[in-house]
């Protein structure tokens, strides 16, 4: 998933000297009217000075994940909101309405969701400037639990249509929270480590999801169903949390902090949205790929028992919640430009390695 690339700093020009009262000011702490912010001492143009105070916003001084302290409890479900939604985008569905289908037909489960993900995307904005991330934290959880209620409860008689249609629920419940919670922290002091370890928990939801699922199935010998009997309650305990953490984040609050901030119209103009959109729709596409289709892949090509396929598709989400862990800690030195740039080598050469060896 993408970082974030830090606050941007202009410096000074490169020809000729400034005055003595042309300080160099960082960009994010220009007001609408132009106005200066006092002066900041920068570190030297391209290099990132470890011992540098975090990014300062024209609110004051960023935020940290401890500081103000009711952060740790926002954080903390905020990790809680990813591992939900991992476990949910991992076991899309129930197996009741799969059978007898062919690869075209299953592949509208795990579609769907994509469609409360624009949804999700289009009222976001109305959603903060009117409830603030109060109405995230109420209404994403919200979701979640209503889809996972109506799988428990009459999962094996819906028609799949319904399916359908209560998996865009879910979809977008995740765009509400992955949204919200994604911009905020992007925002913090050490914002990379903070937002690797957020997606490192989706993984490890996903991770868990796999192998509960099995276990339910092939060991115990239990219907699908159950599952969303566990993750109802625990989207319950999504619900109550969230909305007691960031019930002082509400509308009026988010207003007057991001007055001055551009726009969904503005950020659509923006060619660097679109490069991102398009970035982030092959990743996601892969990912969905792999993780929702292993399984099958396993059981019809290779014959494997029902556990086997599901070790591996665990194995797959490990080894990413451990990669997605560890790249905001190993990058923390670098700016945005050469951290994607180290990204991307390091993915290519993987790909090719594995291309070689199998």
């Amino acid at each position: 998933m993408t970082q974030p690339a830090g606050a941007l700093a202009a410096h000074p020009e490169s020809q000729g000297t400034p005055a003595p009262d042309a300080d160099p000011i960082e960009l994010s702490r220009l007001d609408a009217s132009g106005a200066r912010a006092s002066p900041s001492t920068e570190p030297e143009p391209g290099r990132v000075s470890a011992s540098a105070p975090g990014p300062v916003s024209a609110q004051g001084p960023a935020e940290r994940w401890n500081q103000p302290r009711v952060n740790i409890g926002r954080l903390a479900f905020a990790y809680y909101s990813f591992i939900i939604a991992g476990m949910n985008e991992a076991a899309v569905g129930l197996e009741h309405h799969y059978k007898g289908r062919s690869n075209v037909d299953v592949s509208w489960f795990f579609l769907t969701p994509a469609v409360g993900y624009l949804a999700a995307a289009l009222a976001n904005a109305p959603i903060h400037r009117q409830l603030g991330h109060r109405g995230v934290a109420v209404g994403g959880p919200f979701f979640h639990l209503a889809t996972f209620a109506c799988f428990a409860y009459k999962g094996a008689q819906l028609p799949a249509p319904a399916v359908i249609a209560i998996n865009a629920l879910s979809g977008f419940g995740n765009g509400l929270t992955e949204a919200c919670f994604n911009a905020w922290v992007a925002g913090m002091d050490k914002a990379g480590i903070v937002q690797g370890l957020m997606y490192s928990c989706y993984s490890l939801g996903a991770f868990f999801s796999s192998l509960a699922v099995a276990f339910m199935v092939v060991e115990v010998d239990k219907a699908w169903l159950n599952y969303y009997y566990v993750v109802s309650g625990m989207a319950l305990i999504e619900l109550f949390g969230l909305t007691v953490v960031f019930w002082n984040k509400d509308g009026p609050g988010y207003r007057a902090e991001h007055a001055h901030e551009g726009g969904t119209r503005k950020a659509l103009r923006s060619v660097v949205t679109w490069l991102c959109a398009l970035f982030l729709f092959v990743c996601m596409a892969a990912e969905a790929g792999l993780g929702g289709w292993v399984v099958t892949f396993r059981l019809d090509v290779s014959s494997a028992s029902p556990l086997a396929p599901a070790i591996a598709n665990s194995s797959m989400w490990a080894t990413m919640a451990l990669g997605r862990a560890l790249f905001g800690v190993a990058t923390r030195g670098f700016e945005g430009r050469r951290r994607l740039t180290i990204c991307l080598a390091t993915c290519l050469a993987i790909c090719v390695g594995f291309e070689l060896l199998f």
